[in-house]
């Protein structure tokens, strides 16, 4: 079983979705995806209590997601 990509990756590759971008695609040498991380950072930082902001930048390290509201 494939490990499951970190959530600031996740919502970065969705942005290039909505964008109709191939997020593989390669654009100054990197994935054009790592360029929505920004943007995708403001996105999660917006719905995600800022408690549990910590969890989510733990679980891109691969540490379980943990959410309280």
């Amino acid at each position: 079983m494939r490990k499951p990509k970190p959530i600031r990756e996740r919502a970065a590759r969705a942005l290039c979705e909505l964008h109709n971008l191939p997020a593989d695609a390669k654009m100054d040498g990197a994935p054009i995806w790592q360029s929505y991380l920004p943007d995708g950072r403001a996105v999660l930082q917006a719905v995600v209590c800022k408690e549990s902001w910590a969890s989510v930048k733990d679980a891109s390290e691969g540490v379980e997601l943990k959410i309280t509201s």
